[in-house]
């Protein structure tokens, strides 16, 4: 595994959040079935790209660095292994090898709508640490998102947007700016059936609000519940331009986050 395919790789995993870990292989005591420099990368779903050996001492490799991945251990572990001790190997060789996690704390932000608004949003939200998403039912909208964000941002293509909340993972903030009235009453009906999310906004006036929660009363939402959406989400700064609404809800979403 060259120099350029692991930079390559590890970019990848960066651009999807997926945290990693880094194997190399910097020393060799008598005989290891291996090369010093050799390098792996290791996922929680295991052995993503590489080797440093293959057979028992490989899987000795993945099983440290997928612990180091689970203790959340940003600090680089060095690991000295002894394969006839260690692993029941007939060759007598000591390995050591140098683990480098990076782990991407999952921030999740959905956003439904590839409006303005959502494009401005985007364009902010990609420059931090987050998993974003973006859904619509217009594929045009969305084709101007993969087009300026790639593989950054998922993009979600659906006629169904009462489907897509609950295919989030519970700590994720649902960023409600569809076309219309309707789909945004679709959306945060679903979104406040997800009781650990963290933040649920629905872009739009207080006459809005007051019309979206009324219909959710009627349905048999307890006031309560009607109360933990924000609506108009984002903070009140800046004027109505996209641009700057874009700055206030980023900004609000930060705020909640802390």
């Amino acid at each position: 595994m060259n120099l350029s395919h692991v930079i390559k790789t590890c970019h990848d995993l960066d651009l999807t959040g997926t945290s990693y870990a880094l194997v190399t292989m910097i020393r060799i005591d008598a005989h290891v079935p291996q090369e010093v420099g050799a390098k792996m990368i290791v996922t929680a779903a295991g052995l993503h790209a590489g080797t440093i050996g293959g057979g028992k001492l490989e899987a000795k490799g993945i099983q440290l660095a997928q612990q180091q991945l689970v203790d959340k251990k940003h600090a680089a572990q060095l690991h000295r292994i002894d394969l006839n001790q260690d692993l029941g190997m007939v060759c007598g060789g000591v390995a050591t090898i140098f683990i480098e996690a990076t782990i991407h704390d999952s921030w999740s932000i959905a956003i439904y709508g590839a409006g303005h608004v959502s494009q401005a949003l985007t364009n902010l939200l990609v420059s931090l640490n987050c998993q974003l998403t973006v859904t619509d039912t217009r594929e045009d909208w969305l084709g101007k998102i993969k087009d300026r964000h790639g593989a950054r941002v998922k993009t979600i293509l659906t006629d169904d947007l009462a489907k897509i909340p609950a295919t989030f993972p519970e700590k994720t903030y649902h960023v409600i700016a569809t076309p219309g009235h309707v789909h945004d009453l679709v959306v945060v009906r679903e979104a406040l059936k997800l009781k650990s999310a963290p933040y649920i906004g629905v872009i739009g006036s207080t006459v809005k609000a007051r019309k979206i929660r009324a219909t959710l009363l009627e349905e048999g939402l307890t006031r309560e519940e009607t109360e933990r959406f924000h609506c108009p989400m984002g903070l009140p700064i800046g004027n109505n331009t996209p641009e700057e609404i874009a700055v206030s809800i980023a900004a609000h979403l930060l705020q909640t986050r802390g």
